[in-house]
């Protein structure tokens, strides 16, 4: 559970520490874009509620850009199917590396014994394309 879910009630617990000022900073900032994107669409058929939904779900499993390629200046997140189940065992240490350059580089991530290794097939410029044809998932 994250705070950003927390009512009034539950705010109180953590009233007047950093992860108060945090989650409403946080918050704040996703209502922000939570009307943006109500704005932009055709139909305004989402709700907070969805919304947050939408963005928790995907944003605890989301991996910074930077990991795909180091020079980007881009805040985007990108998600590796399957990876982020490495650490659904309590108290797992999940690291990850990356080696050689955007074109020929690998990604490796490890989780105890268990090592899984994205080995770069793709040109800088067909990601690229491919992240400007999705951008709107992209938070």
């Amino acid at each position: 559970m994250t705070p950003l879910y927390f009512d009034e009630s539950d705010m109180n617990y953590i009233k007047n520490t950093n992860l108060e000022l945090a989650t409403k900073e946080r918050k704040s900032n996703l209502m922000e874009e939570y009307k943006e994107a109500v704005r932009n669409l055709t139909q305004n058929d989402i709700s907070w509620d969805e919304f947050l939904w939408a963005y928790t779900v995907y944003s605890s499993r989301a991996f910074p850009y930077t990991l795909i390629d180091p020079t980007s200046k881009s805040n985007s997140e990108v998600l590796f199917p399957l990876v982020d189940a490495l650490n659904h065992k309590p108290n797992t240490k999940i690291t990850w590396e990356r080696s050689g350059d955007i074109e020929t580089g690998s990604l490796s991530f490890i989780s105890g014994q268990l090592s899984i290794q994205l080995v770069s097939r793709c040109t800088t410029t067909m990601v690229q394309s491919l992240m400007k044809s999705v951008s709107y998932f992209i938070i």
